[in-house]
């Protein structure tokens, strides 16, 4: 249940820190690499893997673009619905 909080928090940051005129740059680095530690682990539940599609929808994709790397780096993940979901992403930012 903690999980499940806890992401739906970093979606909802990243999603309102695009609508701040003052963004914090790094705080949402930061918020957005938890997100990613979080899902890597965590994403192959159902309701985790829901939240984060979901959220991947709302968040602005340029704040993705900070965390290419760490994204192209996992794209060998085994859990199917994380590997799916992390390929869907590269293909929006591509």
């Amino acid at each position: 249940m903690h999980i499940v909080n806890a992401i739906r928090g970093l979606v909802q940051q990243l999603y309102l820190s695009d609508q701040e005129q003052s963004i914090d740059s790094s705080k949402t680095l930061q918020n957005t690499l938890r997100l990613m530690k979080i899902w890597f682990r965590h994403g192959g539940y159902e309701q985790i893997d829901d939240i984060v599609r979901d959220g991947i929808d709302k968040i602005n994709l340029k704040v993705w673009i900070n965390v290419i790397p760490q994204l192209i780096a996992r794209i060998d993940i085994k859990e199917n619905k994380i590997k799916q979901l992390l390929i869907d992403l590269l293909e929006r930012l591509s």
